[in-house]
């Protein structure tokens, strides 16, 4: 059972000179059920659809059940610290992905700044989104280096990420 009795709907749009666009809104839903499949999403669609000459080409629904699945562990290192992957899409743009409050195991020793790219869960989860993310032409991307980001600017104390 989710938390919240309301569930978001996401719209995609595409106009006639290929613009994308975006709508989202929250109805009330039944937490267990799909709100694509429920009578209010088809009220609201029927009132969108007179409004645009916009096709809506994607509808998408947030239906995640908020459950803890495991407990903090506590860290010799500040909960600020993330550990940072670095993508590069096919057409040369990076992304970040960042991972807060990571485990020692995830970096090189002695200095622990890197990303260990032996064997580890560290290197299984860049080979998994490496293998399964696609940029917007459907190109690959390529993993280019993890690194250990610490906040320099916060004070002792600072509850800021």
């Amino acid at each position: 059972m989710a938390d919240n009795p309301t569930q978001k709907i996401i719209l995609r749009f595409l106009d006639m000179t290929g613009k994308k666009g975006r709508s989202e809104f929250w109805i009330t839903t039944n937490t267990s059920a799909d709100p694509l499949a429920g009578s209010y999403y088809s009220t609201v669609l029927a009132a969108i659809q007179p409004l645009s000459t916009a096709t809506i080409f994607a509808a998408l629904s947030e239906t995640t059940e908020h459950v803890v699945v495991s407990t903090p562990v506590s860290s010799t290192w500040d909960s600020r610290d993330k550990l940072v992957m670095q993508f590069q899409d096919s057409m040369g743009r990076y992304r970040l992905y960042k991972a807060p409050n990571p485990k020692t195991t995830c970096f090189v020793s002695p200095a622990l700044q890197t990303m260990s790219t032996a064997a580890g869960v560290a290197l299984s989860l860049t080979a998994a989104l490496s293998s399964n993310m696609v940029d917007r032409v459907g190109g690959a991307f390529t993993f280019i280096r993890g690194y250990r980001l610490r906040s320099k600017r916060l004070r002792p104390g600072s509850k800021r990420y």
